[in-house]
């Protein structure tokens, strides 16, 4: 069962709630956020968007459209913050599982033996250098 650092019980529903409003927020982010980010890097680095009178609303538009034809770019640029922390959180799935898996372990149970060191083997020939 999940616990928290105090030791309460999490809900069942808790880690799923919590996926969903990340998820939610990183979307809203891919959809929201990162369009004027895009709009203003391409105005800065390539000038103007479409006709002179063409804005923000514009590229709005023309942004929302291409998600509802289908457009790979634009899915990708929307799902881009969720795919990339996504990628992120599925890199580091096991880090920090042995730690858990010792501080799981009942009191009741013995600990592991400790790892007995090798004696060294030391080398007796002796080496003497060659004189001529």
């Amino acid at each position: 069962m999940n616990t928290l650092a105090n030791d309460t019980p999490t809900p069942p529903g808790s880690r799923l709630r919590t996926e969903l409003i990340v998820g939610s927020i990183l979307l809203a982010i891919g959809l929201f956020l990162v369009p004027p980010v895009v709009y203003l890097v391409g105005i800065k680095l390539l000038g103007p968007y479409g006709n002179n009178s063409a804005g923000l609303s514009t590229f709005y538009g023309a942004f929302f459209a291409d998600l509802a034809s289908g457009a790979p770019r634009t899915w990708i640029l929307a799902l881009g913050p969720l795919l990339l922390i996504s990628l992120v959180r599925l890199i580091y799935i096991g880090v920090g599982t042995k730690q858990s898996a010792q501080e799981e372990r009942s009191e009741d149970e013995p600990p592991p033996p400790p790892r007995q060191a090798q004696p060294a083997v030391k080398d007796r020939r002796r080496v003497e250098p060659r004189i001529s």
